[in-house]
């Protein structure tokens, strides 16, 4: 196997990754709400606007902070090593 250094990293895909993964996080987050609201009147509503919610939100959310972290990926490793991986 050969090792070699990720230099620059697409914005768009990388957004696209941490937008999938937030809205994942978000999914679980609120199945947790409504299984928490599940007892309760008055939070039962809420835990199934938050299953519609929350996935979205943290997709969005991950889709800003995925084009920051790209853009700053591709500026530090101007000045530093980028991340070796191996590969075949």
């Amino acid at each position: 196997m050969t090792q070699k250094e990720i230099t620059k990293v697409d914005i768009v895909s990388t957004a696209k990754v941490f937008a999938a993964m937030y809205a994942v996080i978000g999914f679980v987050f609120g199945l947790f709400v409504a299984l928490l609201g599940a007892g309760t009147p008055l939070l039962s509503g809420l835990g199934f606007v938050s299953l519609l919610t929350l996935p979205i939100l943290y997709g969005l959310l991950g889709l800003i902070v995925g084009i920051i972290m790209a853009l700053l990926y591709n500026f530090v490793v101007k000045y530093t090593d980028g991340i070796k991986v191996e590969v075949k």
